[in-house]
């Protein structure tokens, strides 16, 4: 029976492909043919909805991993940066430089999308 338009196989699949290196592997580890799955990515939008859910919940996890790493990947920087060799105080400095930039990048595009969207708003009442 099939659950929000995705069939327990598919559920399956999807999982498989969240997990496997390539389709053929996600097939296999699925126990669907490979000509079914690759059916489902062309042509069933019902499944590539609940595969793309999943991935964006993958991510989010992958996020907050990241986020939980943050503090200490910054005291092994800083650490790097005062008591590495100079090799090590270089590599340190322009990563701890490249991702202040990242960040200023990111925050830069953040307040722009919010103002186009706030004038995006206004124009539409």
């Amino acid at each position: 029976m099939a659950i929000n338009g995705v069939t327990p196989r598919q559920k399956k699949a999807i999982a498989a492909l969240l997990s496997e290196s390539n389709v053929k592997a996600a097939a296999v580890a699925a126990g669907v043919g490979e000509r079914t799955l690759s059916r489902w990515l062309s042509e069933d939008s019902k499944f590539n909805n609940a595969l793309s859910v999943a991935e964006g919940r993958l991510i989010e996890d992958a996020g907050r991993l990241l986020l939980r790493g943050q503090v200490t990947a910054l005291r092994v920087l800083n650490r790097l940066m005062v008591d590495g060799s100079e090799s090590n105080q270089r590599l340190a400095a322009v990563a701890w430089l490249d991702n202040c930039m990242k960040i200023r990048e990111l925050k830069s595009i953040e307040d722009r999308l919010s103002r186009l969207e706030e004038a995006y708003d206004a124009i539409k009442k």
